[in-house]
């Protein structure tokens, strides 16, 4: 059976596209994430959260302690590719050209990355949770070496 994080994964992917999951909407522990105001471009999970990106330029991470949803502000355009990083923290990335880091916890924006040459549309993280590469319309991939 997969971990409750990775349920709610995919139950938000369905939910928040507009579609349904038939197999984990019937099961009793999926819960229904909803509150953007667009299409859900991408998704991220940890043990405790769910991190989705959205075209109403937020990120939100879900559930938070109390049941609600942490929306993160900070992109000017639509937030393409979000991936969860160790110690509490997550990294954003889309039409406006940046990559921000983010605390989920207190929401705070830790570092913005600009000057790419396009959107960015993909990040990748080392099995070890340190960011290492990001892909966009720039036709160029992005790496951070060892």
């Amino acid at each position: 059976m997969p971990p409750r994080h990775f349920k709610r994964a995919l139950c938000a992917l369905a939910v928040l596209t507009a579609g349904a999951f038939m197999p984990l909407a019937a099961t009793a522990d999926v819960e229904r994430l909803t509150g953007h105001g667009g299409p859900i471009h991408a998704l991220s999970a940890t043990d405790g959260a769910v991190l989705s990106a959205s075209f109403d330029n937020s990120v939100g991470v879900w559930p938070r302690p109390n049941g609600g949803v942490r929306w993160l502000s900070g992109h000017t355009a639509a937030v393409k590719a979000v991936i969860a990083l160790p110690g509490g923290q997550a990294a954003s990335a889309g039409d406006d050209f940046s990559i921000i880091v983010w605390d989920t916890e207190t929401g705070t924006l830790l570092h913005r990355l600009s000057g790419h040459r396009g959107s960015v549309g993909g990040l990748a993280v080392s099995p070890g949770g340190d960011p290492r590469a990001y892909a966009g319309w720039g036709g160029r991939v992005g790496h951070r070496g060892r």
